[in-house]
């Protein structure tokens, strides 16, 4: 058996001194899910459960923490636990918690950026592909009066600055941004490349 010798707060943590020396800094949720009070003793193996408990509540405040300058999506979020050390498994129950929580929506991030990349015009190709780059679902609904004025106006200003090969180097352009070869053809039918 092993005593809760001392117990002194400072700020959501605490420093708890055991009667086997053993010093640990508690988060305040870990101090009382085990009800930890001075004089309290505890069986010799609960220690790791408490450890362990312990990482889970750092992992969940850092990513919290790590939510708070803009908005992340899941995959983000992992990464960063990932680098911070913490297991594959803590990070995906801080994950969990945080999509119940309401602090990670995915949806809401994605259908965000999309329209985001629309308006910069990118085709759809290059919007799969960055979508996947952060982690985020790849079923995208496109409104497609916003996506062909996008391409329109993408194309129209890139002609612009073109001096010989118009065509082909719009072309090559367009294509680059992540637009289908049908898109491009269809949108540039009525361009003067003269």
């Amino acid at each position: 058996m092993i005593k809760v010798i001392s117990l002194i707060k400072k700020n959501n943590n605490y420093k708890i001194t055991f009667s086997n020396d053993l010093e640990l800094i508690l988060n305040e949720e870990v101090v009382l899910k085990y009800r930890l009070v001075k004089n309290k003793e505890l069986e010799d193996d609960i220690i790791d459960n408490i450890i362990e408990d312990n990482r889970y509540y750092e992992a969940y405040t850092k990513a919290l923490k790590y939510l708070s300058t803009y908005i992340k999506s899941s995959k983000q979020i992992y990464e960063y636990l990932i680098k911070k050390e913490y297991s594959s498994e803590i990070s995906n129950e801080v994950i969990n918690n945080l999509k119940d929580n309401g602090f990670i929506k995915d949806d809401d991030i994605k259908n965000n950026y999309v329209s985001e990349l629309v308006r910069d015009g990118y085709g759809r190709l290059m919007i799969i592909s960055k979508l996947k780059q952060k982690g985020l679902s790849t079923d995208i609904i496109i409104n497609d009066i916003e996506y062909e004025e996008a391409l329109e106006r993408i194309a129209l200003k890139k002609l612009k600055t073109l001096k010989d090969d118009k065509e082909n180097r719009l072309k090559r352009y367009l294509l680059g941004r992540g637009y289908t070869l049908s898109e491009i053809l269809r949108t540039i039918r009525g361009f003067n490349f003269e």
